[in-house]
């Protein structure tokens, strides 16, 4: 079949329930690190899965996508039977999925999700090398970064978000003020260099597998408020403890939060002033700034320690205090991709069927890691 009689097929099936909302299922399939399955492997434990969840006589497409560090294809079908019938998706990913996933893993000797051969995806800094980086290459390393950071990491806000992007050399952009990203919600996300400045083309949030925009961040801002409070004390704590040290100079400070797992990143102006501090602790996976500690640590009582000059107001210029790259690294992380929360209405922005079929920007059924168990969590991290 060429494109032309594939995309007609979709169309005529989902034309047989014109009113029903969710017509178009999408799915993806990841695997362990360490595997490296040829397509006719891929194509075999697409057609078995889609068997065991009751989709064996639709029609569907497979596309393999390499903008991930692990191995994954995303699946395109319908729940629109030939008789005009739909299947019926109601906890679909509980009580279908979840066994499929199972027997699978055993059909064609995949790591099991969950078990000790399981291989974290390791999510580092991005080294930038110019002429490498094309947008192909530039959203792969963006998308491993921002799905890292997004699934790892508690923050509240944009700032916050981006001070962690940061410490990985990446950053997201709002828009200008009046823009219609702005407007709009939405992110470029750039690779920035080692003093934050922006390199190479920006890609779109929209783009980027679960569409991480400023409005869906918003739903993860919310539930993190409530997991970040247990933590504060932690942080404050450490750094109550590296504060009682004598002598201390600003380097000491940073590197003595180095050893715990703390990143100090000081907000400077052109003229070298600072304005402002950020805590990024990479062992607990949240992002304080100094003010939300207490008062001992914000920027004013810290610039009165260090004898740093202060800065009146806040400018775009910031310095990044980094790890100590001469005994340290950034810390390594596992990547978990991000999962969607409930099921989306088909098309829920006019976008056409060809749309559904050739985007796949999200996702309603995700069987996440290597087919991957699903953990129990109170909200969706988007």
């Amino acid at each position: 079949m060429n494109f032309h009689e594939k995309l007609e097929r979709f169309t005529r099936l989902n034309s047989l329930r014109p009113r029903l909302k969710t017509n178009t299922v999408h799915i993806s399939l990841n695997f362990d690190p360490s595997e490296k399955p040829d397509n006719d492997a891929m194509n075999r434990i697409a057609a078995s899965y889609l068997d065991k969840i009751g989709f064996g006589d639709q029609p569907y497409l497979v596309y393999r996508h390499h903008d991930a560090a692990h191995p994954h294809i995303h699946l395109v079908t319908t729940n629109i039977c030939s008789n005009g019938e739909p299947i019926s998706m109601h906890n679909l990913a509980r009580d279908k999925s979840e066994p499929a996933r199972k027997e699978v893993e055993i059909l064609y000797d995949l790591v099991k999700a969950g078990s000790k051969t399981q291989r974290a995806v390791e999510l580092k800094p991005i080294i930038l090398v110019a002429a490498q980086y094309g947008r192909a290459e530039t959203k792969r390393a963006i998308s491993n970064v921002v799905h890292g950071v997004i699934s790892e990491y508690k923050f509240t806000t944009l700032a916050q978000f981006n001070a962690i992007l940061k410490c990985f050399n990446v950053v997201a952009d709002p828009g200008a003020p009046g823009s219609t990203m702005k407007q709009n919600a939405g992110l470029n996300y750039f690779i920035t260099d080692e003093q934050g400045k922006k390199q190479g083309v920006p890609i779109k949030a929209s783009i980027i597998y679960g569409s991480p925009t400023l409005k869906i961040l918003q739903k993860k801002f919310l539930s993190d408020t409530e997991r970040m409070t247990p933590l504060k004390p932690k942080v404050s704590a450490i750094l109550n403890d590296v504060l009682r040290q004598p002598l201390l100079s600003k380097e000491v400070f940073v590197d003595r939060l180095n050893d715990h797992g703390i990143q100090a990143i000081f907000y400077s102006n052109k003229d070298s002033l600072v304005y402002g501090v950020t805590f990024v602790d990479h062992a607990n996976k949240v992002v304080f700034t100094g003010s939300e500690l207490g008062k001992a640590y914000s920027i004013n009582a810290l610039a009165a320690r260090f004898d740093l000059g202060l800065s009146a107001g806040k400018t775009k210029v910031q310095e990044s205090t980094r790890l100590n790259k001469a005994n340290k690294e950034i810390p390594v992380l596992p990547l978990i991709p991000i999962i969607p929360g409930q099921q989306r209405d088909a098309n829920p922005s006019g976008n056409s069927i060809l749309d559904d079929l050739l985007l796949a920007k999200s996702f309603d059924v995700q069987v996440p890691g290597q087919l991957k168990r699903r953990k129990k969590r109170k909200r969706p991290a988007q």
